[in-house]
């Protein structure tokens, strides 16, 4: 299983397509991370809890990245799409596992709602998700639905 960790406007193009290869990580199943040890440790890792389902903890694996072939990821099923702050923090946490700079999550606000307007109408990704709550704004597709 994977999770694209691509900003959504660095993964598309030209007239707001998909590039032919997403940078997406590993996503894995994972023991009970106290509240406390995300702030100081874990760089590496996202949280991704109840992911699959409740009460499990899951994490997409930062340093175990790479390019996905946009086909095979339009193939698969999507399980969940992040809301605009979960896709804020997931830039926070790459940028500062990569660089150790803190960037607040509202300076990435502005970067997210520029882009995102201009592709809702012009990009689908796959989405069969299994708890059938609908995504948050913005942060999936048009008609689709899925976990936030």
């Amino acid at each position: 299983m994977a999770a694209i960790v691509a900003h959504p406007c660095s993964m598309r193009g030209k007239e707001a397509q998909l590039e032919p290869r997403v940078l997406a990580a590993a996503v894995a199943g994972s023991g009970k991370i106290g509240r406390t040890a995300w702030v100081t440790g874990n760089l590496g890792l996202m949280p991704l809890p109840d992911l699959l389902e409740a009460g499990q903890l899951w994490v997409a694996r930062l340093d175990d990245i790479g390019k996905a072939l946009t086909a095979d990821i339009m193939a698969g099923v999507r399980f969940a799409c992040l809301s605009p702050f979960g896709v804020n923090l997931l830039q926070q946490r790459f940028i500062f596992r990569f660089t150790r700079h803190e960037v607040p999550t509202y300076v990435l606000d502005l970067p997210i709602d520029n882009c995102c307007a201009k592709l809702h109408s012009k990009s689908r990704l796959p989405h069969h998700g299994k708890r059938g709550r609908s995504c948050p704004p913005r942060s999936c597709p048009p008609g689709t639905s899925g976990a936030p």
